[in-house]
């Protein structure tokens, strides 16, 4: 009996040994930011020399004057101190600083007349870029306007009187800067931020064909290269590779 009372006294000791080792910590708070919308659709939108850069982003979700505008080009007259911005029906003209600021849809190089035939409802953000920018043709001495049309099924569709349809398919022909180093150009001596070295919109293979060559000018901070081949067979059926490949 007697020694199960001290067995029980030598546990009791141990225990408050513990205690005593053991330290409440101060109650701890943890917070977080919630992202903005503008900050979650740059994530979602934007890549490469588009990312950040001097200039201003306008989203049009939730804003009345881009359901109101006829046009990307009319939405943003008056917005931004020092562009100018002339709309005569599906004709505009763009100045800043003496030049015409450089186009970009979905971060393609475009032009006015691509750019006027897109509806407001197909635009989720637009941003203007303060000159320069780089990733323009020539060093983007008059800036750039890069416009992101909606994915996937973001259009807005609540529209009386018109009718919708999706129709999959590529993307149009467009024309892309491509320098020709080879030959002495004034322009070669700015830097070269081009994000697309190179697009092919017609390429032909067949069982006697199957290697195509292809050549391009590097820009100056490209290390490696994300290859994209979309198609279709002389059966109608798509196919699309993507790859990433570092020389």
């Amino acid at each position: 009996m007697q020694k199960n009372q001290e067995l029980a006294a030598k546990n009791n000791e141990a225990l408050d040994e513990q205690r005593r080792k053991v330290q409440t910590l101060q109650e701890v708070t943890v917070t977080a930011r919630q992202k903005s919308k503008k900050e979650l659709l740059e994530e979602e939108y934007v890549s490469g020399m588009f990312r950040g850069g001097e200039g201003y982003t306008f989203i049009m979700e939730d804003d009345p004057l881009a359901g109101a505008a006829q046009s990307v080009l009319a939405y943003l007259q008056g917005r931004v101190p020092g562009l100018q911005i002339t709309v005569n029906g599906p004709n505009a003209s763009l100045s800043w600083r003496g030049g015409s600021p450089s186009l970009f849809i979905n971060e393609m190089q475009g032009d006015v007349s691509q750019v006027q035939t897109l509806h407001m409802s197909e635009v989720a953000m637009v941003k203007v870029f303060r000159p320069p920018f780089f990733g323009a043709p020539g060093g983007g001495a008059a800036g750039a306007i890069a416009i992101y049309t909606k994915k996937g099924g973001a259009v807005n569709q609540d529209i009386k009187g018109l009718d919708f349809a999706k129709i999959p398919g590529y993307s149009p022909v467009k024309q892309f800067y491509s320098p020709d180093y080879m030959r002495y150009d004034e322009s070669h001596a700015q830097p070269d931020y081009r994000p697309t070295l190179h697009w092919d919109p017609f390429v032909l293979t067949d069982k006697n064909s199957r290697r195509i060559m292809v050549s391009f000018y590097n820009n100056d901070i490209t290390r490696k290269f994300r290859i994209v081949i979309e198609g279709c067979n002389e059966e109608g059926r798509l196919t699309r590779i993507e790859k990433i490949f570092e020389p």
